[in-house]
């Protein structure tokens, strides 16, 4: 048998049991991952923004870039993870007295819960900034609302139905109607 650095060495020759070898497909575990955080992203972008407004603010779209790639990364550690952990209780089934399988399993999904709770909050904050451009876009109005004179809800005696950002633009137009009064 050979050793490590000779030019016959084997690797396989070090291994008892060819069968306990697992392989981690690493680049489906990424390409996988990557294809969740777009879809994901995706997803809540159009919900809230439209491709116009994309268009015309790049530096929002480039930061949903980098928001993907932080999703990516998240949802890569949780797949390895899981992994990791499916490996890990093969192994104490097969080696049950191994004491430091079973602290290893408990430090995995610790990990797996962690890198969860840092996902869930990831999208939280995706969803927060995404909200937070919704709420800064202009609202057409402009078809809802009848101009005066075309037979309003004010001239039957009933108020004009309006939309309003917030309180601040609400209590404005009450005051301005109680001063046309």
């Amino acid at each position: 048998m050979s050793r490590p650095g000779d030019p016959d060495f084997d690797p396989s020759d070090l291994i008892d049991n060819e069968e306990d070898i697992v392989t981690i497909d690493t680049d489906r575990i990424d390409s996988d991952s990557l294809q969740e955080a777009i879809d994901l992203v995706e997803n809540l972008k159009d919900i809230y923004t439209d491709p116009e407004f994309m268009k015309n603010n790049p530096k929002f779209a480039t930061r949903l870039k980098t928001e993907v790639e932080s999703l990516r990364i998240l949802l890569k550690m949780r797949k390895s993870d899981e992994v990791a952990h499916d490996i890990l209780l093969g192994a104490i089934s097969k080696n049950s007295s191994n004491a430091s399988l079973y602290r290893s399993l408990s430090d995995i999904q610790k990990t797996i819960l962690s890198t969860t709770a840092d996902l869930s909050d990831k999208i939280k904050d995706i969803n927060s900034m995404l909200k937070n451009i919704q709420l800064e876009l202009p609202l057409d109005t402009s078809s809802e609302q009848p101009s005066k004179g075309e037979g309003d809800g004010e001239q039957q005696g009933q108020p004009s139905k309006s939309t309003f950002r917030g309180t601040k633009d609400f209590i404005k137009s009450m005051q301005n109607e109680l001063e046309d009064d």
